[in-house]
C-alpha cells in the first residue's frame, strides 16, 4: 500500500504530472498482477525493463505510474494521452521504492513505537527461521504480522514487504539476504530492525565473498544495526557455537545459543534453557538438528520479546510445518521423499545430509534403502569443483550408498563418492523407466540442490 501523504515526503521524486489520486492505493511491478486503480512501478532489472510495459499498465487502468527520469522521452506520449492519470518521475525507481518504504515504516512506528521489526539473516536457514518466527508470532497476533513472502529478501523484497505494513500491524519479520558485500547495510538502513537472529556463518556466496570471515563481516552488519539503534538493548539471538558469531559482544538481551550449555540438540527434539526456563521442543514435521536449532532460535527470540506468551509459543513450536521444498516430507511413487531443494551450499548440504541420515537410521531404515539426489551448489566461485568433490566424500562418510548427482558438477561429486551413483546434467533427463530401475529396493529419498536445478521436478516423473 502506498500512502499519498508518505509519497509527498519522498526526496527522490523529480517531478509529477497529472491528477494525484484522492486516497491511498496499492501498486504492482508486474502487469500480470495489476488491477484497475493500482499504481504501476517500472523497475529495471537484469533481464527486463518495466518501462516497456507502461502502456499495458495504463490500458489495464493503472492510476499512477512511477518511472525513471532517463525514460522521460519514452513516457511523454503516455503523459499526454492520459491526463487523468498521475505520473511520477523519479531519479531511480529502485532507490525511490526503498526511500518510500523507509518513510512508510516511520509512519507505522509512530503509531506502534514498541512493535518489533525482526531481521533474520545467516548463511543457512534464513527462510525457515523467518517462517518459524512468523508462525510463533501469528499465534498471538493472528494476521497482524507482516512477514517476508517466500525468500524475497533483497534490495526490492525488503521494501516490498515493508509497504505491506498497515496501521493494525503488530510485528514485522524480515528475511535479509546478500550475495555481495555491502548489501545488508542497504537493507538495514531501510528497515532499521529492532531485534534479530543470525542463524550461522557458512560457506555461501563464495563467488563474491572470499572466505567465511568476509561472510561474517557482512552478516554482523545486522547485529551492529540493531545494537546501534537500541543502544545495546535490542534482543538478538546467535549461534554461540559458531566460531565467528561467538566473538560478537555480549549485551543485556543478546542470547548465545550453545549446544552443551543452554541447548541440547537431538534427532527428534531439542531441550532449550532460556530465561530460567527449560523447554522440551518437539515437532513431528522437522528433520535434523539444524532445524531444531532454528526453531530454538525462533523460540528464544519470541520468548524474550513476549515472555508472558510462553504457552502460545509452546503450542506454536509443535505445530510449525516447513514450507514446500524446504525440509519437507512428501509421498511419491510409494516412497517417503525428503525435499530440501530450495537452496544449497556446503554448510547447508552437510547439515541436511547428516540430519536426514540420523533420522532414517533412528527410524529403522538401512543405508542401502535410501537414495540421495544431490544437485549443484551454486555461487562457490573458483573452488566449486573442490567443494563438490569434498561433498561426495562427506556423503560416503555419512553412509550414503546410492546417489543421483545432477548438474555441471555431477562428475565432481562422483569422483570422491564410493557408493553406486548416476550422473545427469538436468533432472529432466531422468526417465521414469530409468528411475524405476534406480529405485529398486529404495524406500526413502533425499533431495537437495541449488534452486536453479529445480530438483523438485523429480516428483513429476511418473509413468
Amino acid at each position: 500500500m502506498i500512502k499519498v501523504e508518505t509519497l509527498k515526503s519522498c526526496q527522490l521524486i523529480v517531478k509529477s504530472y497529472g491528477k494525484l489520486p484522492a486516497g491511498d492505493f496499492c501498486y504492482s511491478t508486474d502487469t500480470r498482477s495489476l488491477v484497475e486503480g493500482n499504481g504501476f512501478l517500472a523497475i529495471v532489472g537484469e533481464n527486463f525493463d518495466g518501462h516497456n510495459f507502461i502502456g499495458k499498465a495504463l490500458e489495464l487502468g493503472a492510476s499512477v505510474v512511477f518511472f525513471n527520469s532517463s525514460k522521460y522521452l519514452e513516457i511523454e506520449s503516455h503523459i499526454n494521452q492520459y491526463p487523468d492519470r498521475y505520473f511520477v518521475e523519479c531519479k531511480d525507481t529502485i532507490s525511490f521504492i526503498q526511500e518510500l518504504a523507509s518513510h512508510h515504516l516511520k509512519w507505522w512506528r509512530g503509531l506502534n513505537p514498541s512493535a518489533p521489526v525482526v531481521a533474520i539473516t545467516g548463511s543457512n536457514g534464513k527462510t525457515t527461521t523467518k517462517d518459524m518466527v512468523t508462525h510463533l508470532l501469528n499465534g498471538i497476533f493472528g494476521e497482524s504480522v507482516v512477514s517476508t513472502e517466500k525468500n524475497f529478501n533483497n534490495h526490492l523484497g525488503v521494501p516490498y514487504t515493508l509497504l505491506n505494513i498497515c496501521a493494525d500491524t503488530k510485528a514485522v519479520v524480515l528475511e535479509m539476504g546478500t550475495n555481495h558485500p555491502g548489501e545488508l547495510k542497504v537493507l538495514c538502513d531501510i528497515a532499521q530492525p529492532s531485534c534479530g537472529i543470525i542463524t550461522n556463518i557458512g560457506m555461501s556466496h563464495l563467488e563474491f565473498f572470499k572466505n567465511e570471515e568476509d561472510v561474517f563481516k557482512e552478516k554482523r552488519v545486522v547485529f551492529d544495526s540493531v545494537m546501534s539503534a537500541s543502544k545495546n538493548q535490542g534482543v538478538f539471538v546467535v549461534d554461540g557455537s559458531d566460531q565467528h558469531l561467538k566473538t560478537l559482544p555480549a549485551g543485556k538481551n543478546v542470547i548465545f545459543l550453545c549446544e552443551g550449555e543452554n541447548l541440547e540438540l537431538n534427532v527428534k527434539n531439542a531441550v532449550l534453557n532460556v530465561n530460567a526456563l527449560e523447554l522440551n521442543i518437539e515437532n513431528e514435521h522437522l528433520t535434523g538438528a539444524h532445524n531444531y536449532f532454528n526453531l530454538s532460535a525462533a523460540l528464544s527470540l519470541c520468548l524474550a520479546l513476549y515472555p508472558d506468551e510462553i504457552e502460545n509459543f509452546k503450542s506454536g513450536s509443535k505445530s510449525f510445518v516447513p514450507g514446500r521444498n524446504r525440509s519437507s516430507w512428501v509421498e511419491h511413487l510409494g516412497l517417503k521423499v525428503f525435499l530440501d531443494a530450495y537452496n544449497a551450499n556446503p554448510s547447508s548440504m552437510k547439515a541436511s545430509i547428516k540430519g536426514f541420515h540420523q533420522e532414517i537410521i533412528s527410524d529403522g531404515y538401512q543405508d542401502d534403502q535410501a537414495l540421495y539426489i544431490l544437485g549443484d551448489m551454486n555461487e562457490l566461485g573458483p573452488s566449486s569443483a573442490k567443494f563438490h568433490r569434498e561433498m561426495g566424500q562427506f556423503a560416503s562418510e555419512q553412509g550414503v550408498k546410492n546417489a543421483i548427482f545432477v548438474g555441471k558438477f555431477a562428475a565432481d561429486y562422483q569422483k570422491s563418492f564410493t557408493g553406486k551413483s548416476y550422473l545427469f546434467e538436468k533432472i529432466s533427463e531422468l526417465s521414469f523407466k530409468e528411475l524405476s530401475g534406480i529405485l529398486n529396493g529404495i524406500k526413502i529419498v533425499f533431495v537437495k540442490g541449488s534452486r536453479s536445478l529445480q530438483l523438485e521436478s523429480f516428483l513429476d516423473i511418473t509413468p
